[in-house]
């Protein structure tokens, strides 16, 4: 038999079950939050934290949600700040290199076109605009974008709700809905809820009963992130859309972190030796930095899809409305979570209150 009940079960605790935890137990629902790991295993804790979904390069519905979402974001920090001890900031400015390579030659048509929505200025057409160490010629400067530390934001996450959400260290395995209840059955007990949420990324696929709600596949993509420890960091955090791929260069307090997307068929956690050489040279060449020193390496995969196409799955799963999801996201989890949560716990919210 179910050993709790709760208004709200959250499956997954990442960066958007964390907010909608926290967005839950804030509109007075009694919430339960399962997750068989730690803070560590989710894509969050390899993630660069740019909130910028004009540097990322989107489009159309996407584009549209990343806006909305990068305005949510210094709201979402101000009152995170007010329910934790853990120190959050905002870090303005996201740096597109656009020459010399050819291939970078799309973005630079595509951030001329959104001068209009964005706060865009041109590097490199005046004498020492750019750093000598900068590997580039010229580049984009979007102002009004930003970066945030996502081990930080997991921490103030966990501290706020502290007091006010049960999280248990179980693996969802199964969900039913019974008599209008929830019923999740985890690898070590059972929990039943009046309305559950699946934020379980790229392994939700793995619940049994979830099946026939999902329109597709949600797939992991997987990323590789270093810590690199400097004195010689940028002054800004550089996106490149470069010949071999995205690199992402985010400066930090001792140095910067360097991020790019790796195998989306591999799922191991380890980077290989092989691996941060490779992003050591991609990262060298648009920031010569011989100094750098590796303190930390970490992959973890991104959920992709479900997803014909290609956007978040935000809302019901279910015709009953028990079942909701927030999945998808693809590697804007960081950016999109604040903003998708909160929409997604008020229809929660209003559902479970009719």
């Amino acid at each position: 038999m179910p050993t709790t009940t709760h208004d709200l079960i959250i499956i997954g605790g990442g960066i958007a079950g964390r907010f909608c935890a926290w967005n839950a137990t804030n509109r007075g629902l009694r919430t339960l939050l399962l997750d068989p790991d730690d803070a560590r295993a989710s894509a969050a804790w390899a993630s660069g934290g740019m909130l910028a979904p004009v540097a990322e390069g989107l489009t159309g519905g996407l584009l549209e949600i990343g806006l909305a979402a990068r305005a949510a974001w210094p709201d979402a920090i101000r009152r995170l700040q007010q329910q934790s001890a853990t120190p959050l900031t905002l870090d303005h400015g996201i740096v597109v290199p656009l020459a010399p390579e050819t291939s970078r030659a799309p973005m630079a048509g595509y951030l001329e076109q959104m001068r209009a929505r964005a706060d865009i200025v041109m590097l490199g057409d005046e004498p020492d605009a750019l750093p000598a160490q900068a590997g580039f010629e010229r580049a984009a400067l979007v102002r009004d974008e930003f970066v945030v530390a996502p081990r930080a934001v997991l921490a103030a996450l966990a501290q706020a709700t502290a007091d006010s959400v049960e999280v248990v260290r179980d693996k969802a395995e199964q969900i039913r809905v019974v008599s209008g209840a929830v019923h999740v059955e985890g690898t070590a007990a059972a929990y039943t809820g009046r309305s559950v949420v699946v934020c379980a990324g790229h392994r939700a696929g793995l619940i049994r009963g979830l099946e026939p709600f999902l329109p597709g596949t949600v797939t992991g993509e997987r990323g590789a992130l270093l810590y690199v420890r400097s004195d010689n960091r940028p002054p800004w955090t550089i996106f490149d859309h470069g010949l071999t791929g995205v690199t992402y260069l985010v400066p930090t307090d001792d140095g910067y972190r360097i991020g790019a997307t790796a195998d989306p068929e591999d799922r191991c956690r380890t980077v290989r030796p092989e691996e941060i050489d490779l992003l050591l040279s991609r990262a060298a060449s648009l920031w010569h930095d011989p100094g750098a020193e590796v303190v930390e390496a970490v992959a973890g995969a991104r959920p992709v899809g479900p997803l014909t196409t290609g956007e978040p799955l935000v809302g019901p799963l279910d015709p009953d409305r028990r079942i909701w999801g927030l999945l998808g996201m693809h590697r804007n989890g960081i950016l999109f979570s604040p903003f998708l949560a909160d929409k997604l716990i008020e229809k929660v919210a209003v559902c479970l209150s009719s």
